[in-house]
């Protein structure tokens, strides 16, 4: 059974490049991003990576409703969470002050 990752903020940058890196690797990738174009030009380019399954979930990881939407959408098993959403859930230099 393949491994499965969770990356939030993976329509670009840091998610973006461990994304691939993955893919190459024959993970399972559940994708977030806000942005639903971007994201979805994204997972299309990763599912001609690796023999792994792309599943792009756009949303604002803020809600839980969205979470459990990438939960939901992991499967089973989650092997890694990436969590690279800049600033999902309002923590920040001033909410840990």
């Amino acid at each position: 059974m393949p491994n499965t990752a969770i990356i939030t903020g993976a329509s670009q940058g840091l998610g973006l490049t461990l994304a691939f890196a993955l893919a190459r690797d024959g993970w399972n990738l559940v994708l977030d991003a806000r942005g639903a174009d971007a994201l979805e030009r994204a997972a299309q380019e990763l599912s001609d990576v690796g023999p792994g399954r792309v599943t792009a979930v756009a949303g604002d990881v803020a809600n839980d409703w969205h979470r459990a939407a990438l939960i939901g959408a992991a499967g089973p098993r989650i092997d890694l969470l990436v969590n690279n959403a800049s600033g999902g859930i309002g923590l920040g230099p001033r909410a840990l002050a």
